[in-house]
């Protein structure tokens, strides 16, 4: 996937930066190669920061790939990936803690019970002590499975798994570490 010369210079004029003068995502030739395959191929985007901004192209055209480096699940082969100022392959944790995503496919496992399984998701996104319990509880009470906490996921109807992921990502994850980036 690579992104038009065109589509980049008018990406940058058209923004509106934060007061620190900071883009939200910066992408500077980014490649990724799976052996001989090119997934990602010499990118170059910025995102700003307030920008609403998506990823479009064929299946199999590195979108997915793209996500999974800016997000830290996978390394470039080369190029540079810098997330609110943090590059990706220096400070991982500062993007992780910055960035709130929700996956495509449900993200729990089903062998744990619902308790255990947002316990796992917000050690994840680094949300610890108090606050943790609070928002675990809220999101359970919310979807009315907080008397069946301890009940394993697979015991759940698909229904019930989706509400307790789409509500999961969007108390925990998306108001844990973007909050503050919303002001």
């Amino acid at each position: 996937m690579v992104a038009p010369e065109s589509f980049e210079a008018e990406n940058r004029r058209n923004s509106n930066r934060n007061n620190s003068n900071q883009a939200a995502i910066e992408i500077n030739k980014l490649t990724k190669r799976f052996g001989n395959f090119t997934a990602v191929d010499d990118l170059s985007l910025v995102v700003e920061y307030g920008e609403i901004f998506g990823l479009l192209g064929a299946n199999g055209s590195g979108k997915t790939t793209t996500i999974n480096i800016v997000s830290g699940l996978s390394k470039p082969t080369s190029g540079q990936v810098m997330v609110l100022g943090h590059d990706i392959m220096k400070d991982t944790r500062a993007v992780h803690a910055a960035l709130g995503a929700v996956p495509q496919e449900t993200a729990l496992y089903e062998e744990l019970n619902a308790w255990t399984n947002m316990s796992f998701h917000a050690d994840l996104y680094d949300v610890r002590g108090l606050d943790r319990n609070s928002r675990i509880s809220e999101m359970l009470n919310l979807v009315q499975l907080y008397d069946r906490r301890s009940s394993r996921v697979s015991t759940f109807s698909g229904g019930i798994v989706w509400l307790l992921h789409e509500h999961f990502f969007m108390i925990l994850c998306c108001c844990t570490s973007m909050s503050q980036h919303w002001e």
